[in-house]
Order: structure tokens, then sequence, then C-alpha cells
């Protein structure tokens, strides 16, 4: 059953951070939408769909920092 990203919430909204992927490269410019503790969008920021803006609860500018999606008590 698909519902769509455009049906997905927003928690939290993570905005221009560099991601530190898992082979090691780090892109920079880019957002992550998580939902109850799960990543429900991430990729170049200006690919970012607007209803995640829109819905957000929490919007963190993640600017000199380096984040490091789904690394969990490591």
């Amino acid at each position: 059953y698909y519902i769509g990203i455009f049906n997905m919430l927003c928690e939290k909204l993570l905005l221009n951070a560099t991601i530190l992927t898992k082979d090691g490269k780090q892109e920079p410019h880019q957002a992550i939408a998580i939902d109850q503790g799960y990543i429900s969008w991430s990729g170049p920021e200006s690919q970012l769909p607007e209803h995640f803006r829109q819905k957000a609860k929490t919007i963190e500018h993640c600017e000199e920092k380096l984040v490091s999606p789904g690394l969990i008590d490591c």
C-alpha cells in the first residue's frame, strides 16, 4: 500500500545540513525530514517537497553542522 510522500508528516526538519554518507562522503546543502524518530525524506534542500516545510513542527538550520543520518547508538 503506497501512500506517497505528500501524506508523510514532519515533526522536525533539518535544513542546510552537511550529510555524512555511508561511504564517508560529505554532501553539503542537504535537508532531512524526521517524523516519529524516523527519516521520512532526505536529499538536496533544493529538491525538498514544499509540504515538509509547511508541516514541520520544528525547523533547525544546520549551517556548519555535520549530520550522520541513521547512525544509532554507536
